[in-house]
């Protein structure tokens, strides 16, 4: 064959290449949605990107992160310009939508598109790689079964082709890693093979490998805001007048339920969420976790049951009221006695066959199609939908341990416990713990004395305490102990602890219960003045706080501006009923030069104090400038004697 014969073959491989892949992928975005019973199957009919942000720096402990417009932005953005990325984020907060998306939008191109530059995507599920050590096999493998492309065919336009680009979804799921036999997988992400094409990897923020955060851009997803909200329910649900109160509803009945606004910034609940009360007229008022999580579920079978019943089928098992054995599964693959995914002959003989394609139908399991080596079956792998889901069936397994036990569970409970639950932290597992004190409430005094003295074990235990039914009264008694103190949150504080807090700090506004003082220890990143949140430098957000007495903020980096400072005190002057916001051993800036920023707090007669060492200053609201409590100007030599001061207690500073 002839060099031009051979240019002209390569280029018809091309051609077809790209022509399969992209049937492949309509496949995949036309019926990506994971759960049954909500009714909307196409990712572009459900798609809305979250907040998504780039690590600006990484200095000692600290992370700093900076937002960038929409998921385009992780190709169109300068910042975040490379061949290698890596997109973090929790279970649920869309990295799958966001890979599927990048498939369509590849697929369609168009105006607009990130991706029309790209020549040939490959859009991999890790998960679904398994003793396939070749690349080549593995994109054979995601084109129809008659394709006749062959594996050399494939390496051979990816040879000659100038732009591709590799997206890689749950690295953190690929279980070669430990493997002493290099794979394809592994070298591309090494950068040891085709290291000139694009690669974007998706992973779970807790697996993301320290050997690949200097070769890799980082980019996270931080879940739906409020305003992220508002938008999928116009883009789903507004079609008329009457779909305008629909949503008005859920964002009510959201709003009445400050425990389940964490768990609505996770995508894939949200959307369960909207779909649900979309479709009840009667709004149930969730008062716990365990309520909502229970009547979720409930939903998913009742849409099953009513299927069956259109199509005149009676196959239907009760499984939303026996699942003994679902339960035991879940416990066990959570403690380590079994893998996270099952075959579906071991789930089929453990469960039962329709018991089994029921879970799987409504939404509980997901079915994964793995991907193993020329020649070999493909094998049909089965997991939980969501880890939670695991949670809530695990946390029914120790409640079935506990009732058994009966009365010996009373004279040992501590005994116990620790057999059951010593591999199940706290930290990893919060919702675990939350749903067994909610099941199951005359067990939940145990539970409590079981996490106490862990960190945050305060917090914690509240929303613990919060699960059982019936016990409102002494819970916002406890509630209103503990905002009576300071509340404080730091940078070093754990996740748990964190959310725990910010739980506490939702439910008093939402009680009208007055927070004494919040102290925030190196715990701010940045004021995102749009929406009134504090961003955390662990990415989580403080929203406005609408009874909080006093803010102390403790701060000893000196990088905050004059307009960091401005944004604090908007976020300041849109909490209702604060009368003085503090801050300690940082440095300010003599005069602020825009008083028109601190009009609002003036006028709200809110003070702004400063703690640059052992005598505080307040600041005079009017002028921009900074007096004694006596009211005497500070002068130049006070303030740079307090910022000599400053700096030998801080040598940072």
């Amino acid at each position: 064959m002839s060099h031009a014969e051979t240019v002209r073959f390569v280029v018809k491989m091309e051609q077809q290449l790209i022509k399969e892949l992209k049937e492949a992928y309509h496949r995949l975005y036309a019926h990506s949605h994971p759960i049954a019973s909500v009714n909307v199957k196409a990712v572009n009919n459900f798609f809305i990107e979250g907040g998504i942000e780039y690590l600006v720096n990484n200095s000692g402990n600290v992370e700093k992160w900076e937002s960038l417009e929409n998921y385009r932005s992780i190709r169109l953005d300068p910042r975040v310009k490379s061949n290698r990325r890596i997109i973090e984020a929790g279970p649920g907060c869309g990295k799958t939508a966001l890979t599927v998306q990048l498939a369509r939008d590849w697929s369609i191109g168009g105006p607009g598109s990130s991706l029309n530059d790209v020549k040939v995507l490959i859009v991999m599920k890790i998960c679904e790689l398994v003793e396939v050590t070749s690349i080549y096999e593995c994109i054979k493998q995601s084109l129809q079964t008659d394709s006749n492309l062959t594996v050399n065919n494939i390496k051979e336009v990816l040879r000659q082709t100038s732009s591709v680009l590799f997206v890689l979804d749950g690295v953190d799921e690929y279980h070669d890693y430990g493997s002493k036999v290099k794979t394809d997988i592994l070298a591309i992400i090494e950068k040891e093979m085709l290291p000139h094409f694009e690669v974007v990897l998706t992973t779970r923020s807790q697996f993301v490998q320290k050997r690949y955060s200097k070769d890799f851009k980082r980019i996270r997803l931080t879940g739906f805001d409020r305003l992220t909200q508002d938008k999928y329910l116009r883009k789903v649900f507004t079609k008329d007048d009457d779909d305008d109160d629909a949503t008005e509803r859920i964002r009510e009945s959201l709003q009445d339920n400050p425990i389940l606004g964490d768990l609505c910034r996770v995508p894939f609940f949200f959307i369960i969420y909207a779909h649900i009360t979309h479709d009840n007229d009667m709004i149930k008022r969730y008062t716990t976790m365990t309520g909502y999580f229970r009547n979720m579920i409930s939903c998913f079978h009742d849409h099953f049951k009513r299927k069956f019943h259109k199509h005149n089928q009676h196959t239907h098992v009760d499984e939303e009221s026996n699942h003994t054995k679902l339960n035991e599964v879940a416990f066990e693959s959570l403690v380590g006695y079994s893998t996270v995914s099952w075959t579906r002959d071991y789930l089929c003989k453990n469960l039962g066959k329709e018991s089994f394609d029921q879970y799987l139908r409504i939404g509980i399991f997901v079915e994964v199609r793995e991907k193993k080596s020329a020649g070999a079956k493909l094998a049909r792998k089965v997991r939980f939908n969501h880890s939670l889901f695991c949670e809530w069936y695990a946390a029914n397994h120790v409640v079935d341990v506990i009732a058994k036990l009966g009365s010996k569970f009373e004279t040992c409970s501590d005994e116990y416990l620790i057999e059951l639950l010593e591999d199940l932290y706290p930290s990893d597992y919060q919702h675990l713990y939350r749903f067994i004190c909610g099941i199951y409430p005359d067990v939940a005094k145990h539970i409590i004395h079981y996490i106490r003295g862990m960190e945050g074990s305060e917090e914690f235990t509240i929303l613990c305490l919060l699960e059982q039914i019936g016990s409102r009264h002494a819970v916002m008694e406890t509630v209103k102990e503990l905002c009576s103190r300071p509340i404080h949150l730091s940078h070093v504080d754990s996740k748990l602890l964190q959310r725990s807090t910010l739980q506490i700090l939702a439910i008093a506004s939402h009680h009208k219960v007055t927070v004494s003082r919040l102290m925030l220890h190196e715990a701010i990143d940045s004021v995102d003045v749009s929406r009134n949140e504090i961003v955390l430098t662990s990415g989580l957000r403080l929203s406005s706080q609408t009874t909080l007495g006093q803010l102390w903020i403790e701060m000893t980096a000196n990088n905050w501006t004059e307009k960091n400072l401005q944004d604090l005190f908007i976020y300041a002057a849109s909490c209702e009923n604060l009368s003085s916001v503090a801050f300690s051993f940082c440095l300010m800036p003599r005069r602020f030069s825009d008083v028109s920023s601190l009009s609002t707090l003036h006028e709200k007669k809110v003070q702004v104090l400063w703690y640059p060492s052992l005598v505080s200053f307040r600041l005079n609201l009017q002028t921009g400038f900074w007096e004694h409590t006596s009211g005497s100007q500070m002068t130049d030599e006070e303030l740079e004697r307090e910022i000599t001061m400053c700096k030998e207690m801080y040598p940072s500073l």
